[in-house]
């Protein structure tokens, strides 16, 4: 294309899907622009803060195992590339309390099938056992968990960094601090109007995260909640170091929680989701980003339960979003039959483990090409506010 401003594909939000759409599409040989309102890391999006957990069995069903194992495939060669550490391997916890060792995606037993299924190596603990060889928990009550020794932990800016790096070496361009102000098909594709400036494609790729539905108005079942997280110092920091304390999620009878061990900071991270947080839709533009004395005492309690070596000082507190449909399930599919508009996104807070996957299933829509990955579940067509023009 000759135009400065005519690109073959655009990516809408760069961060962890659209950093790595950018780099898949530019890797193909593809001329590609990424624009992203904020910066690129930033701190406004979902893909904030220092680290994601790696689960390999996190989503009950087996397209995630396969999104998720080609993530890792696909981390681990970024990883070839860049300087930095990107992923760190502490194996993963899941975890469930009885009766019936269900859970707010999934039970014992179905993750135990998933796993048997997909070939995933795994062990399943009773709470004894994991005090044993974590000394960092102190388990009271009918716990039981699915250990993966594959899981671990996500640097989250550095892998923004380098999926952003990565694009560029192929020839992509990156614009931030742009915020989309229209878009519009034309004869030839698409053109984007922005805050400095106009362009044009023959592909639109939108992976615009908590502002998906506001740059796709037929998606407007797929909504942000708010989230919050906290960093807490141990007394006993070496209980909860990266090579003996592994990344975990649990569904208590609180609620669901999930952490790492301490990474970049001198602090055990835990993240909640309970009901009184997660199930509000917020504006992404206004979210109140601070952590309240109610939410703070909502984390610390879980980790005075469960795990009280580590409920020392808090370090740092944050507000975060994720972005989900009504079922909890990705949305990939085509805006309109015939259509040069994608969507990705609707990734419900596993997101970021499977972005690397996530960016190069995109760029397989958009050039047309078979993805590995059964995407039927995720076509937007299910969703109540999908309108005409959404396949």
């Amino acid at each position: 294309m000759g135009h400065a401003n005519e690109y073959d594909a655009i990516v809408l939000g760069v961060g962890a899907a659209g950093s790595a759409a950018t780099y898949h599409l530019a890797r193909r040989g593809t001329s590609v622009l990424g624009i992203d309102q904020f910066g690129v890391p930033n701190n406004r999006g979902s893909s904030r803060g220092f680290t994601r957990v790696i689960n390999p069995a996190v989503r009950e069903k087996p397209q995630y195992v396969q999104i998720i194992q080609r993530s890792l495939e696909l981390w681990n060669e970024l990883q070839e590339r860049h300087p930095n550490q990107l992923i760190c391997k502490t194996g993963a916890l899941r975890g469930w309390t009885g009766p019936d060792y269900e859970g707010h995606r999934d039970s014992l037993e179905e993750a135990v099938e998933l796993c048997e299924s997909q070939g995933l190596p795994y062990e399943v603990l009773a709470g004894e056992e994991v005090e044993r060889r974590f000394p960092g928990y102190d388990l009271s009550g009918d716990f039981r968990f699915l250990y993966q020794p594959d899981g671990g932990v996500l640097d989250v800016p550095e892998c923004t960094i380098a999926h952003m790096n990565a694009a560029h070496d192929h020839g992509a361009e990156i614009r931030a601090h742009e915020r989309v102000e229209s878009w519009e098909p034309t004869d030839a594709g698409v053109r984007v109007r922005t805050t400095r400036g106009e362009y044009e494609a023959g592909k639109l790729l939108v992976t615009a995260g908590p502002w998906l539905s506001e740059v796709v108005s037929d998606l407007g079942d797929v909504t942000p909640r708010r989230a919050v997280m906290g960093w807490f110092r141990p007394e006993e920091p070496e209980r909860f170091r990266q090579d003996t304390f592994p990344s975990f999620g649990w569904d208590t009878e609180n609620g669901y929680f999930y952490g790492t061990p301490a990474y970049r900071i001198d602090g055990v991270k835990v993240g909640g989701a309970t009901d009184f947080e997660s199930e509000t839709t917020v504006d992404p533009d206004g979210m109140d980003r601070e952590v309240t004395r109610e939410e703070e005492g909502m984390l610390r309690q879980f980790m005075e339960e469960h795990m009280p070596t580590a409920a020392g000082p808090t370090l740092r507190l944050t507000a975060c979003m994720t972005t989900r449909a009504p079922d909890k399930q990705y949305v990939f599919d085509t805006y309109g039959e015939g259509s040069d508009v994608y969507v990705a996104g609707g990734f419900s807070g596993s997101g970021f483990m499977t972005a690397s996957a996530v960016g190069e299933v995109g760029s397989k829509l958009v050039l047309g090409e078979a993805t590995d990955v059964d995407l039927e579940p995720f076509r937007a067509s299910r969703l109540s506010s999908a309108g005409p023009g959404v396949s």
